[in-house]
């Protein structure tokens, strides 16, 4: 007897791992449920920034699920921690922050935090897979500025008439 096709579920998530950080267990208890349900088999759990940096450094995650809004240490500041630290154990890692506050200036602070992605709270299962779908899909090039320590901020390769390019380029 077959089952019914999973439109939620690639198959190529099953051999990565994935940390969530939250001092919810509630919130913990959902994203892995749905994380489970996209085909995450290695689903960790912290309940705080300072125990996931010590998870980080131990072990390899391909991803990983941040709290906004957590009280030791935010979700800002753990992307901040993990991107521009010198004892950082991975600062290219993947990093979703989930907010239930995403007003526009918060947004911007997470993304020059250095997170790649940002979810509204409560978590829609279809907008978070399609969120990993993309982290996995189309990874952007990671940035190592003075002033930032990130992905890229561009999402694709657009072609900019050269009179109207800002950024600087390398001689």
């Amino acid at each position: 007897m077959s089952t019914p096709k999973d439109d939620l579920y690639d198959p190529r998530f099953k051999d990565l791992s994935i940390l969530i950080v939250s001092e919810s267990v509630h919130l913990t208890g959902i994203a892995s449920r749905f994380l489970f349900r996209y085909g995450f088999r290695n689903i960790k759990r912290a309940p705080n920034g300072k125990a996931a940096f010590d998870l980080l450094s131990n072990d390899f995650f391909d991803f990983t699920l941040v709290d906004e809004d957590m009280q030791e240490t935010s979700g800002i500041s753990f992307a901040k921690l993990i991107r521009r630290s010198p004892d950082s154990p991975n600062t290219e890692l993947p990093m979703i922050l989930m907010m239930g506050n995403a007003i526009r200036e918060i947004i911007f602070e997470v993304r020059d935090a250095g997170a790649n992605d940002v979810i509204g709270k409560p978590l829609n299962p279809q907008v978070l897979f399609q969120k990993l779908l993309c982290l996995y899909d189309c990874p952007r090039k990671h940035v190592n500025e003075d002033n930032f320590t990130g992905p890229d901020r561009r999402r694709r390769d657009v072609n900019i008439d050269p009179q109207f390019e800002r950024r600087k380029m390398a001689s």
